[in-house]
């Protein structure tokens, strides 16, 4: 997906978002705590309407309309989550130990080990 198209398809959902508040805070007396929810999240999803277009036509304007695409990580990369954590001596620590508990070396050996 392009990221003119992300931003569009966030900024139509932020307008739609903002209408369904309007229309909810309409039906609410003033004052009441649902009123204000209303009124406030009706508020922060117009700026985000705006801010997505001003992205998109500053986006445009810089000429990014066709080369930026979303592509997928190699396998085995995430842009959630990081590598698993290993182990880093520090000087004057003792070497790090690998327990291997033989019920389980089965389960976790690999095609050389086996």
């Amino acid at each position: 997906m392009k990221t003119a198209d992300i931003l569009t398809h966030v900024g139509e959902f932020c307008v739609k978002c903002a209408k369904a508040h309007q229309a909810a805070m309409d039906g609410e007396e003033e004052d009441t705590t649902q009123h204000n929810f209303h009124k406030v999240m009706m508020a922060e999803h117009t700026a985000m309407a705006e801010k997505c277009l001003s992205a998109l036509k500053t986006h445009k304007a810089a000429g990014f309309d066709d080369d930026l695409e979303l592509q997928p990580l190699p396998v085995g990369l995430s842009r959630l989550t990081p590598t698993a954590p290993t182990a880093v001596p520090r000087i004057g620590q003792p070497p790090i130990r690998r327990e291997t508990v033989p019920e389980f070396s089965k389960l976790f050996a690999t095609d050389d080990e086996s």
